[in-house]
Order: C-alpha cells, then sequence, then structure tokens
C-alpha cells in the first residue's frame, strides 16, 4: 500500500473518531424477577443441599428473599415460580403445614401443562 494512502485511512479514522460524540438514551426502570423451579413433588422443606427445589422451599425462598436449600434467593419485588416439565402429570401432596405467602409471587406450570 502506496505510504501516502495508509496515511489518509489513519486521518480519517481519527477524524471520525473525533467528531463522533457519545449519546446517552434514557432508559425505563427495569424489575427483576427471580425464577425458581421446583424440581420434585417432595413437600420436604428442611433446608438441605439434596439438588433438589421443592414448593416448599421456593415458596420459602421467596418469602424470605434468601436462599433456602437448593432454592434461590427470591427478590424483593416480584418472585415466580415455574415447575419443571418432567413433573408434568404428576402430584404434589402437601404433609405439611399450610403454604404461606407473604410477598408478592406468581405460579405458574412450565412448558404447556
Amino acid at each position: 500500500m502506496p505510504r501516502n494512502l495508509r496515511n489518509l485511512r489513519i486521518r480519517n479514522r481519527r477524524k471520525s473518531r473525533a467528531s463522533s460524540k457519545p449519546s446517552y438514551d434514557v432508559l425505563e426502570p427495569k424489575q427483576l424477577l427471580a425464577t425458581l423451579t421446583v424440581t420434585t413433588t417432595s413437600d420436604i422443606a428442611d433446608g438441605s443441599l439434596d439438588g433438589e427445589v421443592s414448593l416448599r422451599e421456593a415458596i420459602i425462598a421467596t418469602n424470605t428473599n434468601a436462599a433456602f436449600g437448593d432454592a434461590p434467593a427470591g427478590d424483593v419485588l416480584n418472585d415466580r415460580i415455574e415447575f419443571d416439565p418432567s413433573l408434568f402429570g404428576e402430584t404434589i401432596t402437601l404433609s405439611g403445614s399450610e403454604l404461606s405467602i407473604t410477598e408478592q409471587l406468581t405460579i405458574r406450570a412450565g412448558g404447556d401443562g
């Protein structure tokens, strides 16, 4: 490449960088949503790390906004509990105390179930 052509390209790049000014867009506030997935039909909520999340453990995590067993922490403003597709057609038999929901929470079946 001829030397003066290379210099021309460098100057053009510098010019375009100098002429471009950063712009800022105002974005609408985003609300984060904690999604917890129930992976077992068990109703045990002992806080153990067994690799499974029961419905009761997920509700405790959303109510306290803290991890409970294998259930991740819920969010202060809004949480969602979903069921793993492998549980489609299964029944969760509640054997403990009443399920108490103390924060805004959406519970929905996963997939088409």
